[in-house]
């Protein structure tokens, strides 16, 4: 028996697509914005939803996404999902319970780094963002 850690390929796609969805519906993206413009989609936002994560292919998909706000989601413990994130410069990953910071190495274009009430208590991992003028860590525990 595999745990969820171990999805099976097609489990893991299926949550990879509800994610998405999610993202998209709550940001009032279309699938024709999706498909046709999506150097468009220049900031997203996901505030009080149930979302466990950010969908692995966020990035792929919006290559000029430059504000990603990420706040009051519980599930979300880690920092991911962030690969090949060049363009990002503000990120909110706030009132979540995220732990430490990682997995930001490709956000190299970083400047403004919000991750205020987590439960973070090691400032580490920010060597490689050269350009990070503002990092907010208020009320971590």
């Amino acid at each position: 028996m595999s745990s969820s850690n171990n999805a099976p390929q097609p489990q893991q796609q299926a949550m990879e697509t509800e994610l998405l969805e999610n993202v998209l519906i709550a940001n009032g993206i279309s699938d024709e914005v999706v498909k046709q413009k999506p150097q468009s989609v220049t900031q997203l936002e996901m505030v009080h939803h149930n979302c466990t994560q950010l969908p692995n292919n966020l990035f792929q998909l919006f290559p000029s996404l430059r504000e990603l706000c990420i706040v009051a989601q519980q599930h979300i413990t880690t920092i991911s999902g962030i690969t090949g994130a060049t363009s990002l410069e503000v990120l909110w990953l706030c009132e979540c319970n995220i732990d430490h910071i990682a997995g930001l190495e490709s956000a190299i274009h970083l400047k403004k780094l919000f991750l205020y009430s987590n439960h973070i208590k090691t400032i580490e991992n920010l060597c490689g963002l050269q350009e990070l003028q503002v990092l907010w860590l208020s009320n971590n525990s």
